[in-house]
């Protein structure tokens, strides 16, 4: 019918528009014309259907998309693209034998046809490995940590295999190429701050997990009534940083960071970058720290511009940016030092809490294509028994050395992340200044978990502090401990815990009477210890 053609020829202005800049273009087919979903029988946006007619019925309709395009645009898909599992409808997934008829009309037409379609990102199905490519959705509702096991190199739809590929009965085959469809949060429940924000984390993810062809749907609002023009949302915004600065870009490492932020090492065309952002770190101030180059360092924002004191980030144990849940792009970086803190670490990062003395190794690797040398001494804790502090090492190119420490605390020292600092005398293609780089390590008993908390109670000499001590047993053993309570002018309150069961968790509360106005300000030492060992587990409570 005329409409639809007109649609078609509408559509082709804009695909005229989009590839004078460059800009790859996917042709979805969906929405079928009435007449020609009647003739197939079939529904309203079941292109396959009509495709797979014997008569070619279709080629009126894109026929002059076909003449303008077919060499140029190589990639069309067959289907809408679902926004999450529940609107995937299996019942129309392609057969090879629809597959393979479908590329054989196209190649007719045009050379070289990527045929695509939609799929799940979490139930992909064993017919998707006949596909050129598939197109499934990243939806809004679905954190990166869900989609963790479906963007894995070697889950259906990536190109790098596991193992279990090997087999084709344990995985179906993956199509050549897989493209990203990533659904913004709703900006008028979350703002479009929060929502580019969320979006700009989620893009650097799953480009760090290997995804190479990512995508928006539709990012553009028509405002201003009928027959004004379409306006972009704040993603494109976005989408325009994101593709300049991700654009041949590699994760190669990533900088410890505390708990719940992010600074991934990336190295492209343009040299060394780093991606950073804190999205639930327990200290707001998080920051980067150190020396990170001595050439021009610059940082942008997620809409590209520039992002803090950049050009402090280059100068030797310099406070960086202040980290929010909007990454920055910090370019100019020194490529092969940033690889070298994120390699050094300790081994093993988790010391059980006992009296004693603890062996563990200092792992440092050389991603220089030449030698290096140089000293290591383990500043802090200065409380702690290290032995040596000071450690020398030479290193060929692409070699590693594990150097053996002794650690010992005492039964004080508390539970929980330790940041031990390590102070590098470094010599590589040029003499580094001395840095103070963090060392994740952590302590705490491998047999319980223990939870602290307080609450304020009326009692009757004014008001009480209420500490709670939740113990969880995680062995797979029974497991007898003492628990206490320790607060300044107070005696040591303690309760045993006899015979817990793996998997089971007990409390116990210790009243600190009129401890509301004498504990204000002060910290209350919660713990348990073993019964038959020298474990023992701290965590500090402050009274506010």
């Amino acid at each position: 019918d005329e409409e639809a053609i007109k649609n078609a020829e509408s559509s082709g202005r804009i695909a005229e528009a989009l590839l004078a800049q460059g800009i790859d273009v996917t042709f979805v087919l969906t929405n079928l014309p009435q007449t020609l979903a009647r003739e197939a029988q079939a529904g309203s946006d079941d292109a396959l259907a009509v495709f797979t007619m014997p008569d070619d019925p279709w080629t009126i309709y894109l026929s002059r998309m076909l003449t303008s395009f077919g060499e140029r645009v190589r990639r069309w898909q067959f289907g809408p693209t679902p926004k999450d599992s529940t609107q995937w409808d299996r019942s129309r997934r392609a057969s090879a034998g629809q597959i393979g008829m479908v590329r054989e009309k196209l190649r007719q037409l045009i050379p070289r046809p990527i045929v695509a379609f939609p799929s799940s990102l979490f139930t992909p199905d064993s017919w998707t490995g006949e596909a050129d490519s598939v197109t499934v959705m990243w939806p809004a509702s679905v954190g990166a940590g869900d989609v963790a096991e479906a963007l894995r190199p070697g889950a259906p739809g990536t190109t790098s295999p596991t193992p279990a590929m090997a087999d084709p009965g344990k995985r179906p085959p993956a199509p050549r190429e897989r493209t990203l469809v990533i659904e913004p949060l709703d900006e008028q429940v979350f703002g479009r701050r929060t929502a580019a924000e969320d979006l700009a984390r989620r893009a650097v993810l799953a480009w760090a997990a290997g995804e190479r062809r990512l995508a928006l749907r539709a990012p553009w609002r028509r405002g201003g009534g009928i027959g004004a023009p379409l306006q972009p949302e704040v993603e494109v915004a976005v989408w325009r940083t994101l593709s300049r600065v991700l654009s041949g870009a590699a994760i190669v490492g990533e900088l410890p960071m505390p708990e719940g932020s992010r600074a991934l090492i990336a190295q492209t065309p343009r040299g060394g970058m780093l991606i950073a952002w804190n999205e639930r770190a327990a200290d707001e101030r998080v920051g980067l720290e150190g020396y990170l180059g001595s050439g021009a360092v610059r940082a942008i924002d997620i809409f590209g511009n520039p992002a803090g004191a950049a050009t402090s980030l280059a100068e030797q144990q310099q406070r960086g940016p202040v980290l929010s849940e909007s990454p920055i792009f910090i370019e100019g970086v020194d490529l092969s030092l940033l690889r070298f803190r994120s390699a050094m670490r300790l081994e093993p990062p988790y010391l059980p809490a006992r009296a004693e003395r603890h062996l563990v190794e200092l792992v440092i690797e050389n991603p220089w294509s030449e030698g290096i040398s140089g000293r290591v001494r383990i500043a802090d804790p200065v409380q702690w028994n290290i032995a040596p502090r000071v450690l020398a090492f030479s290193l060929a190119p692409g070699k590693s050395v594990r150097l053996p420490i002794e650690v010992s605390f005492n039964t004080a020292e508390e539970a929980g992340q330790r940041k031990v600092t390590a102070e590098v005398e470094l010599i590589a293609d040029r003499r580094y200044p001395i840095q103070r780089l963090p060392l994740a390590l952590e302590i705490g008993l491998p047999s319980v978990e223990l939870l602290a908390s307080y609450r304020r109670e009326r009692g009757p000499t004014g008001e009480d502090i209420i500490i709670s001590a939740l113990i969880t047993n995680v062995s797979e053993s029974p497991v007898t401990m003492e628990a206490f309570a320790q607060a300044p002018g107070y005696r040591v309150f303690s309760a045993p815990v006899s015979e817990l069961q793996p998997g089971a968790s007990v409390t116990r509360r210790f009243r600190f009477e009129a401890g509301g106005e004498r504990l204000q300000g002060r910290n209350v030492r919660v713990g348990v210890k073993e019964s038959d060992g020298t474990g023992r587990l701290n965590r500090t409570l402050v009274i506010e």
